[in-house]
């Protein structure tokens, strides 16, 4: 899950990354269950990725109980897009569906 900005996705992003920029991601609520969510901002915003993380967990659980099966481990990636893409991870440009 990609937080960042739309524009910041749409230069460039991970290939196969969700855009949910921070201050929607926050408010939304994603049945995560038997997925593992990774989130990660840019590596000066790591702080905005773990909020993020944390409302994620939050409303995850509020719709839980929906679900039969265990809720998925939510990860924040501390050096952001950047570390990620020195790691060697593909990266893609383009816009989000």
């Amino acid at each position: 899950m990609d937080v960042r900005t739309r524009k910041e996705f749409a230069v460039e992003h991970l290939r196969g990354s969700v855009s949910a920029p921070a201050e929607i991601a926050a408010k939304d609520q994603y049945p995560i269950e038997k997925v593992d969510v990774i989130v990660y901002s840019a590596e000066s915003r790591f702080d905005e990725a773990r909020k993020v993380a944390d409302a994620v967990k939050k409303n995850g659980d509020l719709v839980k109980g929906a679900y039969k099966e265990k809720v998925g481990t939510i990860y924040v990636v501390r050096d952001g897009f950047e570390g990620l893409k020195a790691a060697g991870l593909a990266t893609e440009p383009g816009i989000w569906d």
